[in-house]
């Protein structure tokens, strides 16, 4: 064999080991980047009992994957409505779909007492492909509808305008149609977001204080906003929470006027990437 033919078949094996080698590394590098299985995102919700509210949960799966959610069910949720998946956002291996979720009258349902809730951590999903599992959505607190509705027959607030992002700011404004005294803000989330959720009420040009006397006519502004890093795993988290805002009228009611907030999630590629790291490293 010459000197030339042993060359060539020299080249001819390297290259070879180099195709094999870059396709074996692009084999690791695309089942180290796919999800163990689609799942729920940790959501964050506060909903009440009563027909009208709603919610949207956040499903990640592998770009591929046909089999996805298509109901859930909870026994502290019994009428529900479900609406058709739909893709939300699109990455390089994964996709986040959203699903719609809302309460619906039934006379089978037996509503909470005023005053009591629920926490759903679990529901049973029913998928595409006919299965149904058990999986875990996260915390979703179930109020009695009563909880955010005032009974005062000459409701003391009134909703004036509201207005939200998808990048987590908003704001709403009440007018105050009788006297009374503001005397606190309450969420069951509150106190766990940290510095990544800001929020600031004010009783015309000041800083609402608890108590504050707010007299007819006058207004009150509650303005937020959700604050993290681009990079932050906080984009991950769907977020639809309650603020409510106590306050006592002249006759010595206490009531309450719900503030509906939320935080749609707006993963970055990176923090995709993060997060598919961590399941695999949960699964392994």
């Amino acid at each position: 064999m010459t000197r030339r033919a042993r060359r060539s078949i020299v080249i001819t094996i390297v290259i070879a080991i180099g195709i094999i080698a870059s396709w074996a590394g692009n084999v690791y590098a695309y089942q180290t980047g796919r999800l163990p299985e689609g799942r729920f995102l940790s959501h964050r919700i506060e909903i009440t009992d009563g027909p009208g509210d709603s919610f949207m949960l956040y499903y990640l799966a592998n770009s591929d994957d046909k089999r996805l959610p298509v109901t859930i069910s909870n026994d502290a949720l019994p009428n529900l409505r479900f609406y058709p998946i739909q893709e939300y956002m699109s990455f390089s291996r994964q996709k986040l779909y959203r699903l719609m979720v809302s309460v619906e009258p039934a006379d089978e349902a037996k509503p909470l007492e005023a005053g009591d809730s629920r926490t759903i951590h679990s529901a049973n999903v029913r998928y595409s492909d006919g299965t149904e599992e058990v999986e875990d959505v996260g915390n979703l607190i179930v109020y009695a509808e009563k909880r955010l509705v005032s009974d005062d027959t000459t409701p003391s607030i009134k909703a004036s305008s509201s207005s939200s992002s998808n990048r987590g700011t908003g704001s709403a404004s009440f007018s105050i149609k009788k006297p009374i005294t503001l005397t606190g803000s309450t969420s069951a989330f509150l106190d766990t977001f940290g510095s990544a959720f800001h929020y600031e009420l004010r009783y015309g040009e000041d800083a609402a204080r608890y108590p504050s006397i707010l007299k007819v006519g006058s207004s009150l502004k509650l303005s937020y906003e959700f604050d993290a890093p681009d990079t932050s795993m906080f984009n991950l988290l769907p977020i639809s929470m309650r603020l409510m805002l106590h306050y006592s009228n002249e006759t010595g009611g206490s009531w309450s006027q719900g503030v509906r907030i939320e935080h749609a999630p707006y993963p970055t590629e990176s923090a995709i990437r993060r997060f598919v790291a961590e399941q695999r490293r949960v699964k392994s």
